[in-house]
């Protein structure tokens, strides 16, 4: 069993979301999981595919702080990437080790990841039950960090990574943040709702903070550990499959 590990990108909003669902199009056709880390080339907001944009981001904001706004292909709620990690799982269901449900493939990619953050010194836990009130919806105004949902990540009684599942046929991609560090001004300036929201943080627990390099592997380790994955193959586009990826992530921004 093997999945195909792409690079560590650092790219714009529109080509990141357009690469997963790229990847998730691959699972289907290959029967393969890809899994992938990366960075944004500058804070940008990403929607759910199911969110009304006016009634979510503060467009004025995001404009005067340099801040994209871009869509999801999964549902969820708002997530501003900025100072964090995010993760992107795509595989087919009943597979390389993968659950034949939804749910139990999400809380299983999210056991994988807390694997690999304890290894790093970080108290992550799959948050169990209800979270003391009722959960938004995925076209609520609130941003994805302000409550933990059950199934989720939290390190301190606070949600520290916020993911979201589309299931398309018996693919799937699970992506999400795993927050690094946190600027509140920027995290809420960028939405209409101006309320703060008790996320946890990776620096929290980490002095000194790790490389890149210990960082990702700790985290590749504990998915790999919890799929018993014998290894994770190196994996990248050719040219013509960029150009395709490319031109799908125009239609992603939300202006």
């Amino acid at each position: 069993m093997s999945w195909r590990l792409l690079p560590f990108f650092v790219l714009p909003g529109e080509q990141n979301m357009a690469l997963d669902a790229w990847l998730l199009r691959r699972s289907q056709e290959r029967q393969v999981t890809h899994l992938r880390f990366y960075l944004w080339t500058r804070p940008t907001l990403s929607l759910g595919r199911s969110q009304v944009a006016s009634k979510v981001a503060d467009f004025d904001f995001c404009a005067a702080r340099d801040i994209a706004v871009v869509r999801r292909p999964t549902g969820g709620r708002a997530v501003l990437h900025h100072m964090e990690l995010t993760y992107a799982v795509t595989g087919v269901f009943g597979r390389d080790g993968f659950p034949s449900g939804v749910q139990e493939t999400y809380r299983a990619v999210c056991e994988g990841l807390c694997l690999g953050l304890r290894a790093l010194g970080i108290p992550a836990r799959i948050a169990g039950g209800a979270s003391g009130r009722p959960l938004p919806t995925p076209k609520c105004p609130l941003p994805c960090f302000a409550t933990p949902a059950p199934g989720e990540i939290t390190a301190g009684g606070r949600k520290l990574v916020g993911s979201a599942m589309r299931a398309d046929g018996a693919g799937f991609l699970q992506h999400g943040s795993i927050l690094l560090d946190m600027d509140p001004v920027l995290q809420q300036g960028a939405l209409r709702d101006k309320s703060g929201f008790p996320a946890a943080s990776a620096i929290e627990w980490l002095h000194p903070f790790p490389s890149w390099g210990a960082f990702l592997a700790a985290l590749r380790q504990g998915l790999q550990s919890r799929f018993e994955s014998a290894h994770a193959e190196p994996f990248d586009l050719e040219a013509e499959e960029w150009e395709d990826v490319m031109e799908r992530g125009r239609g992603l921004r939300v202006d």
